[in-house]
């Protein structure tokens, strides 16, 4: 029989480490709540010294504000802030502290030490608490204007929460993290990191579009800043800017992954389920996409009173945050095409080269390009591209022989044919001309005329798997299959969903032999089959025929994709999104009608492939998330063949 214990308040120092393991993790979580302290505060620079991983000491200055002398005291104590006055500064918290728990729980695990000034005097006062029950005693010290905070020897008096902590390298890690987290999303923040009396890193405050690259590379790396695409949209009140990574550019986990929302590092389903939405479409495999992400948005419309570590936020309108990111993304995502991309790459330069010159991905577009891609032409969206009588070539082949595909046809052969005979120009400057939408330029020079598109022209191919072509900035490399499959896939979409898909009758049925349960299963569906263009009929138990498949279709392997279709209609795991759902079957369609390797295709209909690719949207990955073509610039060439070495 259990015996009843009369209920009590708890001791204070006892209230304080049972609040510590809310929100004491391990060192790095002490670094987090200062840090965020030290923000508020107003501070510019910030110096944060560490030993042994933060288990002996954890030491932060900064430039702020400071704190009084008669606040001291108050600032380690429970429920105490100055960031929060009544219940309604709870709907709208702008600053990233505001719970006044973090300096009480740490003082209750740790020994700290206070010190502050809130002028330039260089007089101030400190304080330290060693986790009693004894009123602390403040003393004058000389500190320059701002505070600095102490936290020596963590969990002293919790060895069972010591135990849990692993090896130096390892809690190290996580603080690293946790500041370059912090520091992603205030910039204009100088940090100093300093482990064991050597400093780790520096990082200075940007105030120009190349220092914010610069650091954006020091914390993320060279490769993914090579990568990214920098976005910028609103609606109404709701702003999206940061980077997101070519889907090229994928990681086998989420440590790519950074979101904030209002200035804060936050984890939300909501924001990372519209950003796998919107790169479902390109991504390969069970990869996962990299990005740097800030959402800003009206304090009130959400909520970070959720969590002790304020890691968690909820929104008060989730599903207007989860449509205005997943639409905003997936348009960027589908805009990255070979011109935007080519012109967006940033080269591998030393820092004085970049100090003269331009960086990719934010800076203005001063380059050659430019002049033949004016802002109007390079809005490729699909209706654009045919209603401009930019017919695609590479269409046709799908309906019949490669070889009745005329290079005259193309629609920039006509403009070769001109330039042959036309004179070189003398002019000090360079004649353009433009014919039918497509930009032409002539050198002053004796060399033959160049006409500028993103990916060149071919120059052939490698075993009828790869086109190999030239372009401005070196090496094209093109995969002919994955390529052709996005093509067919986002024109299959563009019908289905404008309900356009025009359907082909046979001529002479095609027939397909199933079992019984699979053609009932797909005669089940005949419906939702007809909808993408498949006309089916059963005229045998065990037998389909196939009447009419859609017009991009001519040449699809029927048997392999009816086989493909009954396995997708039969998975209980197949999803129930009904987009999803389209877009799969439709992918599957593509997939099996597009080019094959060793299939042969001369120069002429590989330059309309290449043309197609520039005007298609998410070309540079194919159905599955496969890369569709890949640069090498001639400095990669150069350094290959040790030129210049």
């Amino acid at each position: 029989m259990s015996i009843r214990n009369p209920i009590k308040i708890l001791p204070p120092v006892l209230a304080n480490q049972i609040a510590a393991g809310e929100v004491v993790e391990r060192p790095a979580s002490v670094v987090k709540e200062l840090l965020e302290n030290a923000i508020d505060s107003g501070a510019t620079e910030i110096i944060i010294e560490i030993e042994q991983a933060g288990q002996r000491l954890i030491r932060v200055r900064d430039n702020g504000s400071g704190i009084p002398q008669h606040e001291l005291s108050l600032a380690l104590s429970r429920h105490a802030t100055s960031k929060i006055r009544d219940s309604k500064d709870l709907t709208s918290i702008t600053s990233l502290g505001f719970r006044g728990e973090a300096l009480a729980s740490i003082s209750s695990i740790a020994h700290i030490k206070l010190a502050s000034s809130v002028d330039e005097s260089g007089q101030g006062w400190v304080i330290e608490c060693h986790a009693t029950e004894e009123e602390p005693n403040i003393k004058p010290i000389a500190h320059p204007r701002g505070t600095t905070l102490e936290v020596r020897d963590l969990f002293f008096n919790t060895p069972a929460r010591r135990k849990f902590l692993k090896t130096e390298k390892t809690e190290f890690g996580h603080i690293d993290a946790c500041i370059k987290r912090i520091a992603l999303s205030f910039d204009r923040l100088q940090i100093e990191l300093i482990h064991n009396q050597k400093s780790i890193y520096r990082l200075s405050p940007a105030s120009t579009e190349l220092d914010r690259h610069r650091r954006l590379g020091a914390l993320c790396g060279q490769d993914f800043v090579e990568n990214a695409w920098e976005i910028d949209v609103a609606q109404h009140e709701i702003r999206l800017h940061g980077w997101i990574a070519q889907p090229t550019y994928s990681r086998a986990n989420t440590d790519g992954q950074f979101i904030f929302v209002n200035g804060r590092v936050v984890r939300d389903r909501v924001i990372s389920y519209a950003v796998r939405q919107a790169y479902q479409d390109v991504m390969y495999g069970q990869r996962f996409p990299a990005f740097v992400l800030f959402l800003d948005l009206p304090a009130e419309l959400v909520d970070v009173n959720v969590h002790p570590t304020k890691h968690e936020v909820r929104f008060r309108e989730s599903r207007l945050i989860h449509d205005f990111l997943f639409s905003k993304l997936k348009n960027a995502i589908a805009q990255m095409r070979p011109a935007t991309l080519l012109s967006n790459s940033v080269d591998l330069r030393s820092s004085a080269e970049i100090e003269t010159s331009t960086v990719g991905i934010a800076a203005e577009k001063t380059t050659t390009e430019q002049k033949f891609y004016p802002q109007h032409h390079l809005n490729f969206s699909t209706n654009n591209y045919h209603t401009a009588n930019r017919r695609s070539a590479f269409n046709d082949f799908t309906h019949s022989s490669i070889t009745e595909l005329p290079f005259d046809r193309l629609p920039f052969a006509q403009h070769i044919e001109q330039l042959k005979d036309q004179p070189l120009t003398t002019d000090a400057t360079d004649q353009v001309q433009e014919k039918n939408g497509n930009y032409v330029t002539i050198h002053q020079s004796n060399e033959r005329p160049v006409l500028h598109f993103p990916l060149g022209f071919a120059l052939g191919s490698i075993q009828g798997i790869y086109i190999v072509a030239e372009n401005n900035q070196g090496l094209i490399l093109v995969d002919i299959h994955a390529a052709h499959e996005r093509i067919l896939y986002e024109r299959l979409k563009t019908s289905f969903w404008n309900k356009t898909i025009a359907t082909q009758p046979l001529l002479i049925p095609f027939s397909v032999s199933l079992t019984e349960q699979q053609c009932d299963l797909l005669q089940e569906h005949h419906l939702e089959l007809e909808s993408y263009g498949l006309i089916i009929d059963r005229i045998a138990p065990n037998q389909l025929a196939v009447r009419a498949i859609p017009a991009l279709l001519s040449s699809c392997d029927m048997k392999n994709l009816m086989h493909d279709l009954v396995s997708d209609f039969s998975n209980d795991n197949y999803s129930a999104q009904l987009e999803n759902r389209q877009n799969e079957i439709l992918s599957r369609m593509a997939c099996h009608t597009a080019k094959r390797a060793h299939d042969v295709l001369d120069v002429a209909e590989m330059n309309t492939l290449l043309r197609d690719i520039e005007n298609t949207e998410r070309s540079g990955q194919c159905n599955h998330g496969r890369p569709t073509w890949k640069q090498l610039t001639l400095g990669a060439l150069d350094k290959l063949f040790l030129r210049g070495q």
